[in-house]
């Protein structure tokens, strides 16, 4: 891919990221009712539940710093990557032990794996071309 078409998806995941960490920590029964999850406002339950927000906040800037300082790139892709990646495989394990959740949990997994894919994909391709070709 081209560097403009990493910093956009950089940026785009990031935002998305971000996004979805502010909602989580600051309305957490709507968020999670738009995907057909309902909750009971208990106090230990939402803290359990905002408890990623904020890992989420930061791993969406990091990525957003990386889509605009290119020297922060890497590291941008690797964490968007390792974040959207784990999301994604806790989901898929989910659905093994548990059954399937709702389409719009599906969709998100689906989402989660494609976005890890590609950042990881750019960085690893990112990290062959630094290789020295040996004889």
């Amino acid at each position: 891919m081209k560097p403009i078409t990493t910093r956009i998806l950089l940026a785009g995941a990031g935002a998305l990221l971000r996004g979805i960490g502010a909602a989580m920590l600051t309305n957490t029964e709507k968020f999670l009712a738009m995907s057909d999850v309902q909750i009971d406002l208990n106090p230990s339950l939402l803290s359990e539940l905002k408890a990623p927000s904020v890992l989420l906040i930061l791993a969406g800037a990091i990525m957003l710093v990386g889509g605009i300082r290119t020297r922060f790139a890497d590291l941008g892709l690797t964490v968007g990557g390792v974040v959207y990646g784990s999301y994604g495989l806790a989901r898929l394990v989910g659905m093994v032990i548990d059954g399937l959740p709702t389409g719009s949990l599906l969709i998100a997994t689906a989402i989660e794996l494609v976005l890890a894919g590609l950042l990881l994909s750019l960085r690893l391709a990112k990290t062959v071309r630094k290789q020295p070709i040996s004889a």
